[in-house]
């Protein structure tokens, strides 16, 4: 299960292996039919001869917004900032233990 709030998940080698090609285009449908909610980066490695791509996808079902810098470059360190941090950590500890 992928985190809806931003979750991501990495995938080797799915632009050149034929499998791999058919999970693409079913990422590609996903998201034509779910507008939104998926994210979706390919990179080709072409250095490589093998195992030569990398997927990343991004679930954006329930993305909350973290209003944490007034300009975008400074971080405003407020109680917010703090509370949203310990949440952040108590869903990791919590999925690490499932």
């Amino acid at each position: 299960m992928i985190d809806g709030d931003g979750g991501i998940v990495a995938m080797h080698y799915l632009m050149t292996y034929p499998g791999g090609e058919a999970l693409i285009e079913y990422f590609q449908e996903y998201q034509r039919s779910h507008p939104g909610e998926l994210e979706v980066l390919n990179i080709l490695e072409p250095h490589k001869l093998m195992q030569n791509s990398i997927t990343l996808l991004r679930k954006t079902t329930d993305i909350v917004p973290r209003p944490y810098s007034t300009d975008g470059v400074t971080i405003t360190y407020s109680e917010r900032l703090l509370n949203d941090a310990h949440e952040v950590n108590r869903r990791n500890v919590q999925w690490r233990e499932n």
